[in-house]
């Protein structure tokens, strides 16, 4: 389980970190500043993607790819925008299924 508390600096004490090692446990806590933690996030939010894409070119290697024209995409923009991205894709489901 990953924790993050924002405090400020002044009010970490050695007190309060055993008592957050108390509710934890014996795992490992670690301090860090925020902006090292939204760059620890953004990193991992990028590998994430980076692993979509890698992915995806995989399969358009394999042929597996679908095409929607201008006016096919612009409806389901629409329809994701209204609510209605299920119903669509229902509607489309030969489409976003490969074979």
């Amino acid at each position: 389980m990953n924790l993050a508390i924002s405090i400020p600096t002044g009010d970490l004490s050695s007190s309060f970190i055993e008592k957050v090692r108390q509710i934890f446990g014996h795992k490992k806590v670690v301090l860090l500043p925020e902006k090292d933690y939204k760059e620890i996030l953004k990193a991992k939010r990028n590998a994430e993607y980076l692993t979509k894409l890698d992915s995806s070119f995989k399969q358009i290697e394999e042929g597996k790819k679908v095409a929607f024209t201008v006016e096919e995409l612009e409806a389901m923009a629409k329809c994701y925008q209204l609510g209605l991205w299920e119903e669509a894709i229902k509607e489309r489901k030969e489409l976003v299924e490969w074979p």
